[in-house]
């Protein structure tokens, strides 16, 4: 595929139609900035059509059955998890009888986690080798669109829906973030963990940078454009949730960059929180180191 765009099109802003300037060159397609200071949403363009985007998935992320080939996005570590819904169990109440929607759930790895702490969970996934990989544990379901989930489930409402390292695969992310926010209870939250495209290691690396070269990825978020995208969808209550997470791995000293590298907000992922209803916009600092 050609990296190269044609036509005025190329040069507006996905979501609010601005003039959006060339930020870099990708070997598979283009990343654009919005010019408008109240959206700068960065986005690839052009992107990657259904059968390229299928057999990037599978050479990527899903190898099929009985195949073997290296997979080369891996799936959030669990330690990462266990310590992001201990944040949210503490802040927001016990998550106990809580109805979890984890919408590109990939092999389960987070609902997995949801029933150790008692709530109700269930997945969204299109990849059919990794809703195989669900079914055959048998411990909650997983459907391959939201479509399905509602024709199984009715008119369920969720008390926590989950985007987790998936906003940025979406093609157009506000459209089905308005869709999930209807599925969620009054007093519900959604929560989004993306790559954060202002991060150190983002200006550093440029075309390097993970996010940037996988070429399943459409938008690349910084906090200006991910609230931007949750309030085109109707989301207010708007919260950016930061506290240290801890790696076991770490030296003392990488311990030490990290800690900075979030005191002035270069740090590599963004956490944020809304709600459906009416709220005030806030940054809640939760256990910053």
């Amino acid at each position: 595929m050609s990296a190269a765009l044609q036509g005025p099109e190329a040069t507006k802003c996905a979501l609010c139609s601005s003039p959006a300037t060339l930020v870099l060159p990708l070997p598979h397609s283009n990343v654009w900035r919005c010019a408008n200071p109240l959206c700068s949403l960065e986005f690839a363009s052009p992107q990657l059509d259904e059968s390229q985007l299928r057999a990037a998935y599978t050479q990527l992320y899903y190898p099929v059955e009985n195949g073997e080939h290296f997979v080369r996005y891996e799936n959030t570590p669990e330690f990462i998890l266990r310590q992001v819904f201990q944040r949210i169990n503490a802040g927001y109440g016990p998550l106990a009888g809580k109805k979890v929607l984890d919408y590109g759930c990939g092999t389960g790895a987070l609902c997995r986690l949801a029933l150790e702490y008692a709530a109700r969970p269930a997945g969204i996934e299109a990849d059919a080798e990794a809703r195989r990989a669900i079914s055959k544990e048998n411990r909650f379901e997983a459907f391959d669109t939201l479509d399905s989930l509602q024709t199984a489930r009715g008119n369920m409402r969720f008390d926590y829906i989950f985007l987790w390292e998936v906003i940025e695969h979406l093609r157009k992310p506000w459209r089905e973030l308005a869709r999930l926010r209807k599925i969620l209870t009054p007093n519900g939250r959604i929560v989004i963990s993306t790559p954060n495209s202002a991060g150190l290691k983002a200006r550093v690396l440029k075309r390097r940078w993970d996010n940037y070269a996988n070429r399943t990825h459409f938008y690349y978020f910084a906090p200006r454009s991910l609230r931007r995208v949750l309030e085109a969808a109707g989301f207010s209550d708007i919260i950016q949730l930061r506290f240290t997470i801890h790696y076991p791995h770490h030296s003392p000293a990488r311990s030490v960059a990290h800690r900075t590298l979030m005191a002035l907000r270069l740090d590599g992922e963004l956490l944020y929180s809304a709600g459906p209803g009416v709220g005030m916009d806030a940054t809640m600092t939760m256990g910053l180191e």
